[in-house]
């Protein structure tokens, strides 16, 4: 299986016979990093806001678990929020992922996914891209890219969704192409999800719980998922009742009908604990953290010993944790406050996982005499060029050191680096101009 760059010309082999339902719309050239074969194999795209809520990612995640557990490749568009998420999980898991770029295939972006984009290659997936080596995110790129993520798949999940939004672009592509569209329902109050509950409304199927997802993925891709689901309920009003609607603690204790003081004392235990957070509105929400402590007490106390035991918006608790949920940071009051949840930040990225070296512009570009050693993240040491080396080396995990061609269209993946600043580049998209795009 090569796992070096490559370019598909419409018409190859490898060329994905999904895309040619774009008609004149889809790409003479396909560019890409990973294992091509993995193009044609049965995928689901997930996809949701960049700026997801707590809810919204462990959706993407379980969805993600589930796919991989029905022998799906998971396509995501590689953004921050449920893109993130989904690919992160389908990894965990063991399977495969296929990230569309709205860059170029070489060019991690955005730079928090650095740990995505180096993992889909190194565990059998791809990075893909309709834009040339080497370019930089423009903002007519991710509407192409959202109908390529549509294209992909025989089935598109949508998990939250803004009514103007990429997310929904892109399931208005899969709708035109006859896709199978599934939705998850929400809160009505919620922006994110007043885009799945409309497509709900129109005729997407409904997604209420996990094995509703199982029997849809069942249905439509003729295939048995591998892991059967258990039920259980939670062992938490509180907790509960927060998860599905933050509220002031007044309004909690009219809801389970407890007295206030017994709310409030509930609460400030939880706060210490790190459970839930007190909003500068007076209303408390759960943290990330809550839904583990919820979700695997449930387990124990039901007796639960599949691993994958868990209902809709669980996190994946029988997998040993990943560095990124040993790192999760706690939602903090602004950032619930302003819509926007610290799911990927840098922080959360394993310094190991490095296409490109945090600091400063760099290129993976592999040389003919580098080994395990000269690679990023061996031995705490980062070479001036960084090398690109999996678990033991090389990315198929030989321990053998290798280098690409010397080749101007075949550079490896790169942070914000060489190509400049996208914030500082003229050229580049705002952030306000990436979200209009759908990225």
């Amino acid at each position: 299986m090569g796992r070096m760059s490559w370019e598909i010309a419409r018409g190859e082999k490898d060329y994905p016979r999904a895309l040619e339902d774009l008609g004149e719309s889809a790409p003479k050239v396909l560019y890409g990093v990973g294992d091509r074969e993995c193009l044609n194999m049965p995928c689901i795209s997930i996809i949701g806001a960049r700026k997801a809520t707590p809810y919204g990612q462990e959706v993407a995640e379980m969805a993600a678990r589930v796919a991989v557990e029905c022998d799906l490749v998971v396509v995501s568009g590689g953004a921050m929020g449920c893109d993130h998420a989904a690919s992160r999980s389908a990894i965990d898991s063991g399977g495969r992922t296929i990230i569309v770029s709205g860059a170029g295939a070489d060019v991690v972006y955005p730079d928090t996914s650095r740990d995505i984009f180096h993992d889909a290659v190194r565990k059998g997936g791809a990075v893909i891209s309709i834009s040339p080596w080497k370019s930089h995110p423009q903002r007519f790129t991710f509407v192409r890219r959202n109908a390529i993520i549509a294209a992909m798949s025989r089935s598109l999940f949508v998990t939250e969704a803004g009514l103007k939004s990429g997310t929904m672009s892109t399931a208005e592509v899969a709708n035109q192409l006859g896709r199978n569209i599934y939705a998850i329902p929400g809160s009505i109050f919620s922006p994110n999800s007043q885009g799945t509950n409309s497509l709900i409304a129109t005729g997407a199927s409904i997604i209420a719980s996990e094995m509703d997802l199982q029997t849809q993925i069942s249905l439509d891709y003729d295939t048995l998922r591998m892991v059967v689901e258990n039920h259980y309920e939670g062992n938490s009003a509180v907790i509960s009742a927060l998860i599905a609607s933050p509220m002031r603690a007044d309004e909690l204790s009219e809801r389970l009908g407890q007295a206030l003081l017994t709310t409030m004392t509930t609460l400030s235990e939880y706060e210490t604990q790190g459970l839930v957070v007190h909003l500068l509105d007076g209303r408390y929400s759960v943290t990330q953290a809550a839904y583990e402590k919820y979700f695997r007490r449930a387990r124990q106390r039901q007796g639960l010993d599949d691993p994958y035991a868990i209902p809709l918006g669980a996190p994946s608790l029988g997998r040993p944790q990943t560095h990124r949920e040993e790192a999760q940071a706690p939602v903090t009051q602004g950032d619930i406050l302003s819509g926007t949840v610290p799911t990927n930040t840098a922080e959360q990225v394993d310094p190991s996982y490095a296409w490109a070296a945090p600091m400063g512009p760099q290129v993976w570009q592999p040389s003919e005499t580098s080994d395990v050693g000269d690679a990023p993240g061996a031995g705490g040491q980062r070479a001036a060029t960084p090398d690109y080396a999996g678990e033991a080396g090389a990315p198929d995990g030989s321990g053998q050191s290798w280098s690409l061609p010397e080749r101007e269209a075949c550079p490896g993946p790169v942070a914000n680096g060489e190509r400049g600043d996208f914030a500082g580049d003229h050229s580049m998209m705002s952030a306000n101009d990436e979200q209009n795009a759908g990225a």
